[in-house]
């Protein structure tokens, strides 16, 4: 059994540089993601504060990632199963919902690093 990331497997990583012409393109794409999501992040802690997070730390992390996750699924995997297409949630962007996964994921990160 090979262990994730020996030659051979795909983890999906190689699918998104094949599409790339260069890795540059590919580091550019990852730069402007990176970006976006920390202007997210500081947006929405200036909209919110810190006590949001706080409060409940990791484990409301997880919890509001696992909200995340469920609107993803309503979004990307019931219409693809159902051979329907597109959106399953009007006015939910799917960009938008992987911008919050990411997010949380640093927020988690930062709040397990403090239990430290």
């Amino acid at each position: 059994m090979k262990s994730r990331g020996e030659v051979g497997e795909v983890t999906g990583f190689e699918k998104l540089e094949s599409k790339k012409d260069d890795n540059a393109g590919f580091e550019q794409d990852v730069d402007d993601v990176v970006k976006e999501v920390k202007e997210l992040l500081l947006r929405k802690r200036n909209d919110y504060g810190t006590e949001n997070i706080s409060r409940f730390g990791e484990l409301g992390v997880v919890i509001r990632l696992s909200d995340k996750l469920d609107r993803l699924v309503n979004l990307v995997v019931k219409p693809k199963l159902s051979g329907k297409g597109g959106n399953a949630v009007n006015n939910e962007p799917v960009d938008d919902t992987w911008l919050d996964i990411i997010g949380y994921g640093i927020l988690g990160l930062l709040q397990h690093r403090q239990l430290r």
